[in-house]
């Protein structure tokens, strides 16, 4: 049986990791993240990470309330292992709270914790 926030974690994985298009009679289901996320490092890749995880969860997934989108590069922890690593705090209510994070290495696997 599934709670509410462990419903919302696998929801929000499903859309973090469907692309734009992939998805039978839902073209516009997913993001774009996989398309942005092997780009160089750039000052506005952080945003625009921040924006692409926002404005989908708001539109797909809108009673995910998002605390906080965090994206950590090797260029700000050179202890970091993989290429990037963006952590997502999400809640469903203003109680429990609940993070997913993505490790983009810089072989193209992302895995998710």
């Amino acid at each position: 049986i599934y709670l509410d926030l462990d419903q919302a974690y696998e929801n929000l994985k499903n859309l973090l990791l469907t692309r734009l298009g992939e998805r039978i009679l839902q073209p516009n289901f997913g993001t774009r993240l996989f398309e942005i996320l092997f780009q160089p490092n750039v000052y506005e890749l952080k945003s625009d990470i921040d924006t692409i995880i926002s404005d989908a969860v708001s539109f797909w997934l809108p009673y995910i309330i998002l605390n906080k989108v965090d994206v950590v590069t090797n260029l700000d922890d050179p202890n970091l292992v993989h290429h990037l690593q963006v952590g997502i705090t999400f809640s469903v209510n203003q109680f429990d709270t609940r993070t997913i994070t993505l490790n983009v290495s810089d072989t193209g696997i992302i895995e998710v914790n």
